[in-house]
């Protein structure tokens, strides 16, 4: 199977804002360079980030993906370059990308233990992550202590 160069996973509600611009750019840049690419929106694709006691990977026997997880672990295994575009919010990813995380980049797709070590499964992958955040400039400096 030959592999694909680029995999956007748009995690915004919105594509008004900042990160509606990144993704504007992106695409532009990816075009004006003949680079293909395929987006995930996982608001427009409705994905359910609710981990079911079902696909629980911890112990479980009898574990089983839906044909989503399973469907969004092809298309990651498609491609070289896999772009995160989200906001910053309350110091971390949407809940809706922590789920995609949390079903998707499993035990045995994205890692393995070898001697109670993880070990990476996507060696072959490149990550890029555009994020934004927003807030009173106060909060920067008392939580980074960055000044701007």
């Amino acid at each position: 199977m030959k592999k694909k160069n680029n995999l956007i996973i748009y995690a915004h509600p919105n594509k008004n804002g900042h990160c509606g611009k990144y993704l504007e750019e992106v695409e532009f840049y990816l075009k004006s360079q003949n680079l293909d690419y395929d987006i995930i929106d996982l608001y427009e694709e409705s994905f359910n980030p609710v981990l079911g006691l079902n696909e629980f990977y911890i112990n479980n026997k009898d574990l089983k993906m839906s044909d989503d997880v399973l469907d969004y672990q092809k298309k990651i295994s498609e491609y070289y370059n896999i772009i995160f575009i989200y906001p910053n919010w309350w110091n971390g990813v949407p809940a809706i990308l922590k789920g995609f995380f949390d079903r998707v980049l499993v035990p045995e797709f994205a890692y393995k233990y070898l001697n109670g070590l993880p070990i990476g499964l996507l060696k072959d992958k490149k990550a890029i992550v555009l994020t934004s955040t927003g807030g009173p400039k106060i909060y920067d400096f008392f939580l980074w202590g960055l000044n701007f």
